[in-house]
């Protein structure tokens, strides 16, 4: 035999090896893509089957952090079954993802950085897109001469799990990267009336369980759903009682792309909306449904220019009745509503570490509703924000805006103004020592709360759908309208550790603040961070614009980067003002927050 045919002979040998070995591991993905798929089957049919057997559950308010880049209230949202047990007394915001990506966004080289707050899980960031993964060679073709036409391409579906679990199997380019979320938090408060008799307390807890998946084809489409459970203890009629709390809180569709250094997101369906500092549209993470948006959402970046804008759809045109006071059905009175919608443009110049500047304009058209029977609002808000670090350790963040328009029938013309000062010591505790002052419009009352306020003009600030509980104090006893504050105050941070992709985090936090609490108008109206009055609301002979004191102590600890353990204290002292309006007992808010991300 001459030596070509035993070369030919040898190649052929070593190419049915080849078969062999690709006819085995596709058997072996055959077989994992089986377990795979039964193992999500039975994680997604209890979800389904609840969801599927339960009344359609409201649209949902998304919860606020603990420690904000500081981490969107939609117009009042329907009353959801395990929200109902929660009143005026409780927290209204925070996001539960940890502060690692404010530190990363502190190293990031020039581009100027926020202030970040004393809440180490209250972020404002929002879904990454996870980039398509890169697939790795095949071993079974390395160092081959000729290719192994009959094993599976490397250009496959890959399921990212948890503890650095990946499946694969043939199929278009695609990552599917589950995640999952659970928080916990128990929380009690003392003489939440302002009242000293006996008996003035509330003890409530909050669950909220999400299950995510992100489905990525390659790095430029892909489709984001996230499903939650919301729920307080005891609220449900029995234990086999299903009372709809299952919900879809976030379902969008994304495409991304870059070219020639420009990049852009269009994201469209139902997400969460952070946008700048959080001050009027953020995600309230801290209220336990948290808040999204039905909206179409455009985010752009070409050099030091970036852009981003959205338009909501919060409530659909249609028709309702109104009952007459009398009960005659042959009274009442049907009405045609035109729905509520809100948009939003913002423009961004990053000139550096030291100063970037945000352009930020919304607007809004309220028409009434079942639950706003009498609600007409057309309102428009302009501002501006700049901040930066000037100098190493040394951060600010200062915001101011304007609004006008008519808002329920009355001349609109409202103001407000932000201003963040953080300095971080460069040394192993990282001692941080923050100085804010918040100021809000808001409108004199000529009339008691028994025969309405009696304005002839429009001047309190409207909120819209910002976060409230990481700004202005943890026992959300105010938010940002009719307000004046000024808060100082220290934290620290330490045992930094490294999880198993190397990134860092910082196992122990702590911080104390202090509040100094007044009343832009003192005849206007106290509103709590959740909207609803505090008291009797307003006094019309008040001359004092003196809230109270407020103290906040927070700590946090994490045994590991998913988990994180944070008990938190505050009390409120009432001044003159909150006396005559709501008592002058002094109120006490403890809580236990359990979050696990994954």
């Amino acid at each position: 035999m001459t030596q070509r045919s035993r070369s030919k002979l040898a190649r052929g040998a070593g190419r049915s090896r080849g078969r062999a070995a690709a006819a085995s591991a596709i058997s072996a993905q055959l077989l994992r893509r089986r377990w795979v798929c039964l193992v999500l089957s039975l994680a997604w049919a209890p979800a389904q089957a609840s969801a599927a057997s339960s009344a359609p559950a409201p649209r949902f308010l998304p919860i606020e952090p603990v420690e904000p880049v500081e981490p969107v209230e939609p117009v009042e949202p329907v009353e959801h079954s395990a929200a109902e047990t929660v009143d005026d007394t409780r927290s209204d915001d925070a996001a539960t993802t940890s502060d690692d990506a404010a530190d990363g966004a502190a190293d990031a080289p020039g581009r100027a950085v926020a202030p970040t707050d004393r809440y180490p899980l209250d972020t404002l960031d929002v879904l990454e897109p996870p980039a398509a993964t890169e697939p790795a060679e095949n071993s079974a073709t390395a160092g081959s001469e000729e290719p192994a036409e009959d094993l599976p391409r490397a250009d496959t579906a890959v399921i990212k799990g948890w503890g650095g679990f990946e499946d694969s199997w043939s199929f278009p380019a695609l990552t599917l990267t589950p995640s999952v979320e659970f928080n916990l938090r128990t929380q009690g408060r003392t003489n939440s009336s302002f009242d000293p008799t006996p008996g003035d307390r509330s003890l409530d807890i909050f669950q909220r369980s999400r299950l995510g998946l992100n489905a990525a084809y390659r790095d430029h489409v892909g489709v984001f759903i996230q499903g939650q459970d919301v729920r307080s203890w005891g609220f449900e009629s029995s234990t086999i009682a299903n009372m709809a709390n299952t919900d879809l809180h976030q379902g969008f569709l994304y495409l991304q792309g870059s070219k020639r250094g420009a990049s852009g997101v269009i994201t469209v369906g139902r997400q969460e909306l952070n946008v700048g500092s959080g001050r009027l549209i953020a995600n309230r993470n801290w209220v336990p449904v948290a808040q999204s948006f039905d909206a179409l959402r455009l985010q752009g970046r070409v050099g030091r220019w970036s852009a981003d804008a959205g338009l909501m759809l919060l409530r659909g045109p249609g028709a309702f009745t109104i009952a007459h006071p009398s009960g005659d059905p042959t009274l009442a009175e049907t009405v045609q509503s035109s729905g509520t919608f809100s948009g939003y443009f913002q423009l961004g110049l990053d000139l550096g570490t030291s100063i970037a500047v945000e352009a930020l304009g919304i607007g809004l058209r309220e028409r009434p509703s079942p639950a706003a029977q009498a609600a007409s609002r057309d309102l428009v808000n302009g501002g501006l924000r700049v901040y930066g670090e000037p100098l190493p350790g040394l951060s600010y963040d200062l915001e101011g805006y304007a609004q006008g328009g008519r808002n329920l029938g009355l001349a609109h013309r409202a103001f407000a103004a932000f201003a963040t000062l953080h300095y971080a010591l460069k040394v192993r505790a990282r001692p941080t020592f923050t100085l804010r002052y918040n100021y809000a419009s808001g409108e004199s009352c000529e009339g008691g709360p028994n025969v309405g306020c009696g304005n002839q003009q429009s001047r309190e600030f409207y909120r819209f759908y910002g976060a409230r509980h990481p700004f202005y104090g943890i026992l959300d006893r105010v938010g940002h309208s009719n307000l004046r504050n000024l808060e100082v105050g220290a934290s620290l941070r330490g045992l930094t550790k490294h999880d198993g992709d190397g990134d860092g985090f910082d196992r122990l936090m702590g911080s104390l603040s202090y509040n100094f609490i007044q009343l832009d108008k003192p005849t206007g109206a106290w509103k709590s961070a959740p909207d609803p009055l505090v008291g009797a609301g307003w006094d019309p002979t008040n001359t004092s614009r003196n809230l109270g004191h407020e103290l906040d102590l927070i700590l946090s600890y994490r045994p590991i980067a998913q988990l994180t353990v944070q008990p938190g204290y505050g009390l409120f002292i009432p001044l003159e003002a909150a006396q005559r309006i709501a008592g002058p007992a002094t109120q006490h808010f403890a809580y236990l927050l359990l979050v696990a991300i994954f």
